[in-house]
């Protein structure tokens, strides 16, 4: 029988998250104010009943006591996303209209992209109808590179213009950033050249802050000075310090296909080394009273001082917070276990940012550190050797292994791939990462010696370029990775279940655990046989939004049929954020660029068949569409190279649907809508409205 006494601080946290998570997903059933009014009658009433039963029967009616607090928990957590979620206070900008200009202050470093610098913004008044009002909110302000200023934290900026709303994913399936983005209180962005931003001055910045900052670009300098290589350079800089800006593709690829890209984010592995490495030089302080708290003590500043080289990070936050929790209770000496620890400093990081809940990085981490602590040591304990070598390679293994069985059901939702060599490539890059983020320290620690500082650069660029070679030559091992992998949500629910069963099995040696492993099995099998028959029956043409680009996919029965330029069939990158994500859910394993074919007769036109619908696209000027009688086509596409009016095509084409494609400029697509509605014509806005489906 499992007893939930022990594990008061994780009851208190689930409960917790199942508020914070109503709020997101059911969030308009309660106001602010009701939430406040609800919280504040089951805490009034938690603590009535306490003092009440407490002196009668406390046992008798203990069941009532918790619902009632557990309830009040719920409830808290539903009230705190509410007060956190800034979109809903008043004075927000979302709330705002005929916005001509707006003050805002830069509460991030910039952000280089490829044409751009980003920065995030904070708005604190706005110019509407020729007056300047309070207006609050944040927005991602893009600034084109070829602006020569670049501002810094806390310089204050005028800005005129009007930030817009983000815009919900355009394509099916496509990665949802707007609502990415909202987890972070940011609703807007505006695109600029520059000209209309004026610097007015610096706003009160934050001493500490700008500290950190300091810090952190003293810390990238020593790096970049010792560190010469290029490539080893920009991965020392993202292991150490999280700067990732000049990872390129070939990097990125080549870590994730061999399960190493957790190593590139400085998160909860790096943060985990470096306290084990204080655990490593001061552990022998833990016999006494006294030496635990200087050892813990000495944990927290060195932990949070890396916190601050990487710039307070939200991944740094996360595992810095638990491991503050872990050694501040290993310091008190008390009866714990490690559950109520890391349910503690999930309940802290989520009391103040409650958004965490829905971070991919904080749902893998917890997930990962609490396979290592549940299951390693039981996967560690099945082969006991003597051998020292061996032992810290099975310890390593088996580390990888409990996390990967914890995490990679996530993994597969989010990223729909799996590493097929994680274990071999862990044995390379957890010493590696271990060696390298020691290595970096004391380069920074000895930084104030040239002669020093190069000595330890040297042997750091060394060690990174061995590294990669390993982590190279693993990912062009056959079948390094298994990709294109799709999983709904509750099949990640039925895959999690399932494990956790059967591992419960094995610990408590009971047989519903085990039949509660095969129902779940046999639900996903079921699921997963259903979605693959239905796609064995799809039959859709789907034209993607993609801007410059017309994209049209021909699905049938697991095969695709991609029309567009070849410009956009090499770009892996748009391929995999827009198009892909549809592919997967359609059960697509075969995809060919299928290019354009033009009438005979016809050279200037682009027309075929597909599953007995006609699709005609029209991209060149009208007047090189001169036939001799009407076209007939049940649905007609505007593409980017057409030039003309709505009138004329109606001169020489007859259809059913007209679509305005995403390729257009946004001129020509707003004045081709607002012909379309002038003429009544039956259309759809590709442009406006996002991709268009059509099942056959």
């Amino acid at each position: 029988m499992f007893r939930w006494v022990p594990y008061s601080l994780v009851r208190i946290t689930l409960f917790y998250i199942a508020g914070i998570l109503l709020a997101i997903y059911q969030g308009d059933i309660l106001s602010r104010s009701q939430a406040s009014i609800l919280v504040l009658s089951l805490s009034i009433s938690f603590l009535v009943l306490w003092s009440i039963l407490r002196k009668v029967s406390f046992r008798k009616f203990n069941i009532l006591l918790s619902a009632t607090g557990f309830l009040c928990i719920l409830s808290f957590g539903f009230l705190n996303l509410k007060l956190f979620n800034q979109s809903l206070d008043d004075d927000h900008l979302i709330h705002a209209s005929n916005i001509e200009a707006y003050l805002a202050n830069v509460v991030e470093p910039a952000y280089s992209t490829e044409k751009t610098n980003r920065y995030l913004v904070e708005l604190q008044s706005a110019k509407i109808d020729s007056t300047w009002k309070i207006v609050k909110g944040k927005a991602y302000l893009y600034i084109n590179k070829r602006h020569d200023e670049v501002y810094d934290y806390g310089d204050q900026l005028i800005i005129n213009g009007s930030p817009r709303l983000l815009s919900p994913p355009q394509n099916p399936g496509e990665f949802d950033y707007k609502r990415f983005l909202t987890f972070k209180n940011i609703y807007h962005q505006q695109y600029s050249d520059g000209t209309n931003i004026r610097l007015v001055g610096v706003h009160k910045r934050s001493n500490f802050m700008s500290e950190v900052l300091l810090i952190r670009q003293w810390a990238v300098s020593v790096i970049t000075k010792f560190v010469k290589n290029e490539r080893e350079q920009n991965i020392a800089l993202a292991l150490i310090l999280g700067v990732k800006d000049g990872l390129t593709d070939e990097i990125k690829n080549a870590y994730s296909a061999s399960g190493a890209m957790h190593v590139l984010a400085v998160s909860g592995l790096h943060v985990g080394i470096v306290y084990g490495i204080v655990l490593l030089l001061l552990g022998r302080m833990q016999s006494s009273k006294s030496g635990r708290w200087i050892l813990a003590v000495t944990a927290l500043v060195i932990l949070w001082g890396y916190a601050a080289i990487t710039g307070f990070s939200p991944s740094v936050l996360r595992a810095v917070t638990m491991f503050s929790f872990i050694a501040v209770a290993k310091a008190s000496g008390r009866t714990t276990n490690i559950y109520n620890t890391l349910s503690a400093s999930a309940f802290v990081l989520l009391l103040f940012d409650p958004y965490l809940i829905m971070s991919v990085g904080f749902q893998l981490s917890y997930l990962a550190v609490l396979g290592i602590v549940y299951v390693q040591p039981k996967i560690y304990n099945l082969i006991i050797s003597k051998n020292y070598v061996l032992d810290k390679v099975w310890a390593i293994t088996s580390v990888s292994i409990a996390a990967q069985l914890a995490t990679f059901s996530l993994g597969i939702l989010y990223f729909h791939q799996f590493p097929t060599f994680f274990l071999l490539s862990n044995l390379v890059v957890i010493p590696g990462a271990f060696l390298i983020l020691l290595g970096g320290l004391l380069l920074i620690a000895v930084s104030f010696s040239t002669v020093l500082g190069s000595a330890v650069g040297y042997l750091l660029n060394g060690l990174i370029y061995l590294i990669n070679e390993g982590v190279f030559l693993i990912e062009e091992l056959p079948f390094s990775l298994i990709s294109n992998i799709y999983i709904t949500t509750l099949q990640t629910w039925m895959i999690i279940g399932l494990l956790l069963c059967l591992f419960l099995f094995f610990q408590k040696k009971r047989i519903y655990y085990l039949q509660l492993t095969l129902v779940l099995t046999c639900l996903f099998g079921v699921t997963k046989a259903k979605h693959i028959y239905a796609n064995s029956k799809l039959q859709k043409m789907t034209i993607y939004k993609i801007n410059n680009h017309t994209a049209i996919d021909l699905i049938s029965a697991g095969k695709s049929k991609l029309l567009t330029d070849s410009v956009l069939w090499n770009n892996a990158d748009k391929k995999r954020f827009h198009i892909t994500p549809n592919q997967l859910r359609s059960g697509i394993y075969s995809s060919q660029l299928a290019n354009y074919e033009r009438v005979e007769d016809k050279s200037d036109l682009v027309s075929f068949d597909w599953q007995g619908e006609q699709l005609t696209i029209l991209d060149v000027p009208i007047y090189r569409y001169s036939f001799d009688e009407k076209i007939i086509s049940p649905y007609l596409l505007i593409s980017k190279g057409f030039k003309g009016s709505l009138s004329e095509i109606n001169k020489t084409f007859e259809y059913d649907l007209l679509i305005i494609d995403g390729s257009l400029s946004s001129y020509r697509a707003n004045k081709l809508e607002q012909e379309a509605k002038e003429l009544e014509i039956n259309y759809y806005s590709v442009f406006h409205n996002g991709a268009l489906e059509i099942t056959i």
